[in-house]
């Protein structure tokens, strides 16, 4: 995007860009709430786990989305790209606890992978919301 006379000019690659990243931002949402659903059998049957805490595991990723989205307006002020680039960290140092195999681990790291990805959800709309040109 560069300005001119005060006034911005988008281009093409700049819009494919940021809806680009946009896309591929969200499909973190996703990804957060069916990836444990791959490894969840071949888990519970290793860990000798109950359906109980299987859907336990599962839901701390909708949870984490919920307060992700709820407080991304308390992150966003530091900018939206700076906002979605946090949230990308979270959700790779989430990667970390998931590691281990407990019960707990895997609930803390869900948790975070759910909070970065509803982060990432509102941070990315706020930002093509603001980016996309109006006559277009």
């Amino acid at each position: 995007m560069s300005y001119f006379g005060g006034k911005a000019q988008l281009n093409n690659s700049f819009l494919f860009g940021v809806f680009t990243v946009s896309t591929i931002t969200n499909f973190n949402c996703g990804f957060a709430l069916a990836s444990f659903n791959a490894a969840g059998i071949y888990i519970s049957v290793l860990q000798n786990w109950t359906t109980s805490q299987i859907t336990l595991v599962t839901s701390f990723s909708i949870i984490g989305l919920m307060f992700g989205a709820l407080f991304a307006d308390k992150i966003i002020p530091i900018g939206r790209i700076r906002a979605m680039h946090l949230a990308n960290v979270i959700m790779i140092i989430s990667v970390v606890p998931q590691m281990w195999l407990t019960l707990t681990s895997l609930c803390f790291g869900r948790f975070l992978l759910g909070f970065g990805s509803g982060v990432c959800i509102v941070a990315t709309s706020v930002f093509v919301a603001e980016t996309s040109p109006a006559d277009k």
